[in-house]
């Protein structure tokens, strides 16, 4: 997901209302990125924080994140077989 998404989520009080049980006074509830794939039952989530210069050239620098305000999930089998169904696979022809 994107770095925009992401810190939405982080913040939001669904997400803050299932980690507020375990915070203490030094430490308050916080989604993290692992508690965030424990809660959707994900292996892990991945944030997009790559940016780049949406400014005509020669303007002054405007940056962008990546991914905008997306999120996209993935399958990826724990396995790599030629014949399963996954996101991310890349085939290269051998010479």
């Amino acid at each position: 997901m994107s770095r925009p998404v992401f810190d939405k989520l982080v913040d939001h009080p669904d997400f803050i209302d299932r980690t507020k049980y375990g915070q203490t006074a030094p430490n308050p509830a916080v989604a993290t990125r692992q508690i965030m794939a424990e809660i959707l039952e994900l292996e892990e989530v991945l944030v997009i924080d790559a940016v780049y210069n949406t400014a005509a050239e020669g303007a002054a620098e405007s940056n962008s994140f990546i991914g905008g305000l997306s999120a996209a999930l993935f399958y990826r089998p724990k396995k790599r077989r030629p014949d399963d169904s996954s996101a991310g696979y890349v085939f290269t022809g051998r010479a």
